[in-house]
């Protein structure tokens, strides 16, 4: 499987998570549910294979409070969408900037694929 194709997995999976709009690619204007998949590094292991660490990141808007409650109510179910594409390791939460409007609230879930 390519880069391309595990990307385009990811952005399926979390279409299917409610209150969730996955792409394939940061959108220019981001909304609260909003998700998409960053290439973090690709390791080569044995045999050739290629292994990557991928960002998915989630926007939950401006309102840091209702941004951290996404967190109860999504990840549950956006680990199992996952986790059959790219094991999940680690959640974090983290800021959007924007420019010149406010900061939006998210989570980015740290995930490995093969």
């Amino acid at each position: 499987m390519t880069f391309t194709d595990t990307r385009s997995e990811l952005a399926t999976a979390l279409s299917t998570v409610t209150g969730l709009t996955g792409y394939e690619f940061k959108p220019a204007i981001l909304h609260a549910g909003d998700a998409w998949a960053l290439l973090g590094t690709a390791d080569r292991g044995p045999g050739k294979a290629w292994s990557a660490t991928w960002r998915v990141q989630v926007c939950g808007g401006g309102d840091e409070r209702a941004a951290m409650q996404l967190h109860d109510d999504v990840l549950p179910e956006l680990v199992d969408k996952l986790d059959p594409i790219a094991y999940v390791d680690q959640v974090t939460p983290i800021a959007f900037p924007t420019e010149g409007g406010p900061i939006l609230y998210g989570l980015e879930l740290s995930c490995t694929s093969e």
